[in-house]
């Protein structure tokens, strides 16, 4: 059964507040995606309430010394046991698949306008962070994929990351959601000649991006695909599978698609680490001299906010 795990096993390592992003705003902010995944259950009012005291009560016994990545694991593992056996999230997201799949001609045609089929493809792929692809419609969508090509970035290392990929460059690519991994594939085939490995999530993480998503959209047609083994909706190192730190330490890019992929790498100050996300919060903002809502491709050492 997954999701059995202790609070004490998701406790970052070094401990202290200052190694990873987050406060006491997080647990707002995780209660949120809580919310979201019970309606996919049709979680009743009462249901709910027991739940988010649940939530509280563990908040109260370690939140405010765990990491936020990790005690967003921990609720999901907390949400799995209320509800075991029951994983009604696949039909949600082959639905945010599939509407992103319908999209494809028309992405197409944008990756080849002008001469920078990669930046074009880069910035699609960014785009990807910012769409709810359960609520949006193709409109909408559409209408974000054309401003996202044009916008001038608050911080747009994309160059930066195009003049480290070679031909023989190996990649670790971290999943983010469903729906947005059709525009990581577009992307990845835009890249020459590099090997790309595709880190995907655990299937009963929510709506987060997994080994089932990646068959769907035929990922492995352009790049390898590894489940983390994480048993969370993101990548969290410090509990991943031995097989991802082998392919991690072999890498000489990572790519970090999504704000929670960031938040649980950004301890590790890793120098091959880019980041492709849509800032969510005024902790991440302020830490990158950013604003809420804008959507980056960022070094992450290159804009840490002394």
């Amino acid at each position: 059964m997954p999701y059995m795990i202790d609070a004490e096993q998701s406790m970052p390592q070094g401990g202290s507040g200052s190694a990873y992003l987050g406060d006491h705003r997080c647990f707002a902010c995780i209660l949120d995606k809580m919310n979201a995944l019970l309606d996919a259950f049709n979680a009743t009012p009462a249901d709910r309430s027991a739940f988010v005291a649940e939530l509280a009560s563990r908040y109260a016994d370690h939140g405010a010394t765990t990491a936020p990545t990790d005690f967003l694991r921990e609720s999901y593992h907390t949400l799995a046991k209320r509800y075991e056996g029951e994983f009604p999230f696949w039909q949600y997201k082959k639905a945010m698949n599939d509407l992103a799949l319908e999209l494809q001609p028309a992405l197409r045609v944008r990756v080849r306008m002008g001469s920078n089929s990669f930046r074009n493809a880069m910035r699609i792929a960014l785009v990807g962070t910012r769409i709810n692809f359960a609520k949006d419609t193709t409109q909408q969508i559409m209408a974000e994929v054309d401003e996202g090509i044009r916008a001038q970035l608050a911080i747009d290392d994309g160059e930066l990351l195009k003049s480290r990929i070679h031909n023989d460059s190996k990649i670790v690519y971290l999943a983010d959601r469903a729906g947005e991994i059709v525009f990581d594939r577009m992307f990845i085939r835009t890249i020459p000649g590099a090997e790309v490995v595709y880190v995907v999530n655990c299937p009963y993480a929510g709506f987060s991006a997994s080994g089932q998503d990646a068959d769907y959209v035929s990922m492995r047609g352009c790049a390898k695909v590894l489940a983390n083994g994480c048993e969370a909706p993101n990548t969290v190192p410090a509990v991943a599978n031995q097989r991802f730190h082998e392919i991690l330490d072999e890498a000489d890019i990572i790519i970090a698609k999504g704000q929670s992929n960031l938040e649980a790498l950004f301890s590790y100050h890793d120098p091959r680490l880019f980041a492709l996300f849509t800032c969510r919060c005024d902790l991440v903002a302020k830490r990158f001299g950013i604003a809420v809502g804008d959507s980056v491709i960022m070094h992450q050492e290159s804009h840490i906010a002394q």
